[in-house]
């Protein structure tokens, strides 16, 4: 399919500029630079940039209280809300970072 082709080209760094226009949704990954957060600016015609912040190694206490090592990193989900509603982008934020935090649950599985 046409994801498939956008994906292998992308792997092979062959992506030209039509092949990422079009899109509803844009990701800004400043978090290879250090950055721990950033605030996307969205560009028409799209409707929402997702900011990708680094990931941190952080002590956040457990379940019992006592300090854990965490690996953490900060989304940012800007939206224009004449598209989208807050509670529409809390939920697609969610899902991210839900998938993010359990990466196998996006494996496809044979039935």
């Amino acid at each position: 399919g046409d994801s498939a082709d956008a994906a292998a080209k992308a792997r092979e760094g062959r992506l030209g500029a039509a092949d990422m226009t079009g899109g509803a949704i844009s990701v800004s990954n400043l978090g290879m630079f250090g950055a721990k957060a950033l605030t996307p600016i969205i560009s028409p015609p799209q409707s929402a940039i997702l900011g990708i912040g680094a990931v941190e190694q952080l002590f956040r206490p457990d379940s019992q209280g006592k300090p854990a090592l965490r690996q953490e990193m900060t989304l940012t989900l800007s939206c224009d809300h004449r598209v989208y509603d807050g509670v529409l982008a809390a939920r697609l934020l969610q899902a991210i970072a839900e998938a993010l935090e359990a990466p196998h649950s996006l494996l496809r599985t044979e039935d």
